[in-house]
């Protein structure tokens, strides 16, 4: 499983990885001919060809990196699952206590003695973080009840307010413990969060750095028909999804083989994608004001 963000990724830097791999001789070569002549003794100090395939091999890095962070987080967010899990068993549990609790009190002195004796009137709430704290203070206000109760309601109807804070005490305690499990996985899945923002920026970086680099090197050498091409590949300026679209997982999905060749694989010339017949070395550079480069 990936997410759809880096899927979509993954997709774009595969062609520009093949590409850089297929035409790397062609261009790479043709590159250290065009730029011989701005070098004294004729020979450009570095290779072409190794160049552009370094370039490939750079984005095949940047995607295992950003594969993996991706992968770390995903499974940072489904080990969140059980921890959720149990808080919301717990806050049931709390809740149905608290309910009880809430009823005898009613019963026994009365609505105008809610707010003294359990701190709150109205519904109990079910959201774990707020009952929690509801709970808490009712907990606290049962522990210490006022030095005169109010008169019971009915002569008939005693309540013994230390044993309600008894039975309230376990239901805390349990949803206390499940709270704090979430908080602590809350923390580890912003820890790879972050670690996989970081290896999407890198990864962006990379494609658009490359994308530009591939297609200054491709026209540079008059291979305009594959610059297009790569051109056409590079995605619009990236702006980062927000967290559902991005950590939605999708099944994983290898591109066709018709978006990314194989990489390392050199297609026959007839059917190298977007390469055309290698240029003849044109006549002697007269630079920029004539003469075709």
């Amino acid at each position: 499983m990936a997410s759809k963000g880096v899927i979509d990724r993954h997709r774009v830097a595969r062609v520009l990885a093949a590409a850089a791999h297929i035409h790397a001789p062609a261009v790479g070569e043709r590159l250290q001919e065009v730029l011989a002549p701005a070098f004294p003794d004729g020979e450009v100090p570095f290779d072409g060809v190794q160049l552009l395939d370094g370039l490939g091999r750079y984005l095949e890095m940047r995607i295992e990196a950003m594969n993996q962070a991706d992968e770390t987080h995903l499974r940072e967010l489904r080990d969140d699952d059980g921890p959720r899990r149990r808080r919301d068993e717990a806050a049931e549990e709390l809740y149905s206590t608290l309910v009880g609790i809430r009823q005898a009190v009613l019963a026994g002195f009365g609505p105008e003695q809610l707010k003294p004796l359990l701190g709150y009137v109205g519904s109990t709430p079910d959201d774990p973080l707020v009952l929690f704290r509801v709970a808490g203070r009712a907990l606290e206000l049962l522990r210490t009840p006022p030095a005169e109760l109010p008169p019971a309601r009915f002569p008939g109807v005693q309540v013994d307010l230390v044993s309600l804070a008894d039975e309230l005490q376990p239901a805390l305690d349990q949803l206390t413990a499940a709270l704090r499990e979430v908080d602590e996985e809350s923390k580890t899945a912003e820890l790879t969060r972050r670690s996989k923002d970081l290896e999407l920026d890198a990864f962006d970086a990379a494609v658009a750095g490359i994308g530009r680099m591939l297609i200054g090197a491709d026209e540079l050498t008059g291979f305009s028909q594959l610059a297009e091409r790569v051109r056409l590949t590079l995605p619009n300026r990236r702006r980062r999804g927000t967290a559902s679209e991005e950590e939605e997982p999708l099944p994983e999905e290898a591109p066709s083989e018709e978006e990314a060749p194989p990489v390392g694989e050199t297609p026959p010339e007839d059917e190298s994608p977007g390469l055309p017949p290698r240029p003849r070395p044109p006549a002697p550079i007269e630079g920029p004001s004539g003469g075709d480069v």
